[in-house]
């Protein structure tokens, strides 16, 4: 699974160094699907041959779930449906921690929780830690019913950005009233807010306000780079931000700049245009990403200029054709990517794109496939 890894590494690297725009349709979900389905009938048949507990034939075993890794969210019901109780429960964290799960196999291994742990009231709190994307899967009204009495449960839950605003709000209420604290959001710490992960994004605006001064400001950067928080919610927190640090961005710290994440695409326009070039060093390539067009448009030719290339190449073709030719000029020079953007005939010239290439090289991400395929052979060996 070596082969797996270092793949996994180099995509991360990628995504980080702004190549999120690169073209991937490399990528056949149908074919990885086919695959998987193809060694994993081959893998069932053979496991009672290969081991001496009682496993039906063809059922599905939490080694070979371990094996697949990602590519367990192709797997449909009737597989999830024969394994044996022992086997599901032992793997229940190998299902939680697959981000990209599809909501069709979400619905199918909530079914089987609730067929082998009961009603989801009675889940433990180290259940709910195990199955983590999987609660994405509860209702709201559920999840208001659950033991989120541990910070490392809400965490695994909330990180894969799954959740919705309601349920965000539903979990972190539940967890309030479980907490210690009597729902008194004052006296929630640091230590426990910053590890709630994406349900910081489940705070009502009177919350916000009511959130201690120095909690708020050894959480800011979970705060500032969660993905999930619906924009009056970033507002608020980049209200609090303007009261905790003061109204002029450039005496903030740089540091500073870089843990608001994406509560930059909150503030002002006057705000942004005022960053420094020092203070926009530390922004992530994903938060340029996510910042919406007129807060990227605000931004001078100088401020452009100081991008880094992975900031630059974390622009998008949509907040790239929003910016005048002098800033599609600097982000280009910035960039080692080409932007495809078409001008407006009404506009005069334009184009900012260089020679109008197809970008950043693309991935190969085939070798995925074949690390699954080289893992499952050696199994059925």
């Amino acid at each position: 699974m070596k082969g797996l890894e270092k793949h996994r590494e180099k995509a991360q690297d990628r995504m980080e160094a702004g190549f999120e725009r690169e073209n991937d349709s490399a990528i056949d979900d149908v074919g990885e699907k086919r695959l998987v389905t193809t060694m994993l009938a081959a893998a069932t048949a053979s496991v009672t041959v290969r081991r001496k507990r009682a496993v039906a034939e063809g059922a599905l075993t939490c080694d070979l779930v371990k094996h697949l890794r990602g590519s367990v969210k192709h797997l449909d019901s009737q597989m999830l449906n024969s394994m044996t109780e022992t086997e599901f429960k032992n793997c229940l964290s190998a299902f939680g921690h697959v981000s990209d799960m599809p909501d069709e196999t979400i619905n199918a291994l909530v079914a089987r929780m609730k067929q082998l742990y009961g009603g989801v009231d009675t889940w433990s709190n180290e259940a709910i830690r195990r199955a983590g994307v999987i609660i994405s899967g509860l209702s709201p009204a559920e999840i208001q019913l659950l033991q989120l009495t541990g910070v490392d449960a809400m965490n695994s839950v909330a990180r894969h950005g799954r959740l919705t605003a309601e349920q965000l709000k539903a979990g972190f209420r539940r967890w309030l009233s479980l907490s210690g604290v009597k729902d008194d959001i004052t006296k929630v710490n640091s230590g426990k807010f910053s590890s709630l992960s994406e349900f910081v994004c489940g705070l009502e605006m009177s919350d916000i306000t009511a959130l201690a001064e120095e909690t708020f400001k050894r959480s800011l950067e979970v705060v500032g780079h969660s993905s999930t928080c619906p924009p009056e919610i970033k507002q608020a927190y980049a209200n609090k931000a303007a009261v905790v640090y003061g109204t002029r961005p450039p005496q903030w710290p740089p540091a500073l700049v870089g843990d608001m994440g994406h509560l930059i695409g909150a503030l002002s326009t006057e705000h942004v245009s005022q960053l420094t070039p020092g203070q926009l060093a530390l922004v992530t390539p994903t938060v340029i990403q996510k910042l919406p067009e007129s807060k990227l448009v605000a931004m001078s030719v100088a401020q452009l200029s100081a991008l880094s290339p992975n900031q630059a190449n974390a622009v998008t073709e949509g907040q790239f054709s929003a910016l005048s030719q002098d800033q599609r000029d600097a982000v280009a020079e910035r960039a080692n990517v080409a932007f495809h953007y078409k001008p407006d005939p009404n506009e005069g010239t334009g184009g900012g794109s260089g020679d109008g290439g197809n970008g950043a090289p693309e991935m190969n991400i085939s070798r995925y496939f074949l690390a699954v395929v080289a893992a499952l052979v050696v199994f059925i060996m």
